[in-house]
Parts: structure tokens; C-alpha cells; sequence
């Protein structure tokens, strides 16, 4: 048998195409060789077109601006809007704030106090390069009450025992 494919291909016939030549297709798609026309039937859609392919944008030419922003007279630029960083003391605060927080036996709530009040006086004083007087507000607080619980708690203890 495979030396009648070999045949086949050493001498091909008029109606014979090399491989190479087919583009590639699907499973069990119908091959179409150069010169052949398909059925339409062949290849017709079980399904109604519905939706057709959107329309490729146009190209801009020099002087336009794109869709989604205004065109703006010659000479103006756009404004860049840079935002501010959160003040590194208040994101530290915070989270020594939450340790001290779960570990009450540490009487250490006192130093993400101090770090949320330092933070918050260096974020008022300079309100244009740093923002996070939230953090380091909640920082206060939750170090406020990580102090008393645990002074409480080792209160308690030494009482108690």
C-alpha cells in the first residue's frame, strides 16, 4: 500500500496536489484544492449570522485627536495628575499597630502610638507630599487600645496568679 502512495507521488497525475501546497485545515473539514470551488451547502452555517465584525477604527490623521479624548486648541498640553504616596510611617504604624495588637502579652502598644502621632504631624505639616492621616489616625487608635488591653491583661495576670 505504501508503495502505491509513492508511486503516486514520484509521478503525479493532473489532478494531483503536493501536501505542501494545501492549507492547513480543521478536523474533518473538507479539503479544497487549487482550481476547485466549494459547495455552498459545503460550508453554509447551521446558524443565522447574527453579529458582524465592528468596523476597524479610522487611522488618525495628524491634528486629531482620539475618541476617548477632547480635542484641545494648539499650544495646550493635558494636565498630568500625579498622585500622592501614603507617608511610610503611617503604613509602618499600622501594621506594628495590628502585631501588637494580636500579642497582647508584649506591652509594646505604646510604640505604634508613637509612630501614628509622629506620622500624623509630619503628614499635616506637609499635606501636598503625603497622604495617609487615616492610617496613621487608625494606627493611633488601635495602638491606644492595644496599650490599655494589654495593661490590663498584665494587670490581671500579676493580680490573679
Amino acid at each position: 500500500m505504501s508503495s502505491d502512495w509513492q508511486q503516486e507521488q514520484a509521478s503525479p497525475g493532473p489532478d494531483f496536489v503536493a501536501t505542501s501546497q494545501v492549507p492547513p485545515m480543521g478536523f474533518g473539514a473538507p479539503q479544497i484544492f487549487p482550481g476547485q470551488q466549494p459547495f455552498p451547502a459545503q460550508f453554509a452555517s447551521p446558524y443565522p449570522q447574527q453579529y458582524q465584525q465592528p468596523p476597524y477604527p479610522q487611522q488618525l490623521q495628524p491634528g486629531m485627536a482620539p475618541m476617548h479624548q477632547p480635542m484641545l486648541p494648539p499650544g495646550v498640553t493635558p494636565i498630568q495628575v500625579q498622585t500622592i504616596p501614603n507617608h511610610p510611617l503611617a503604613i509602618s504604624a499600622l501594621i506594628t499597630s495590628v502585631i501588637f495588637l494580636v500579642n497582647l502579652l508584649l506591652p509594646l502598644g505604646f510604640i505604634p502610638l508613637i509612630l501614628g502621632i509622629i506620622a500624623h504631624v509630619l503628614i499635616s505639616k506637609n499635606p501636598t507630599r503625603w497622604r495617609g492621616k487615616g492610617l496613621a489616625k487608625a494606627s493611633i487608635i488601635i495602638g491606644a487600645l492595644s496599650t490599655l488591653i494589654s495593661a490590663i491583661v498584665i494587670t490581671a495576670m500579676i493580680f490573679y496568679s
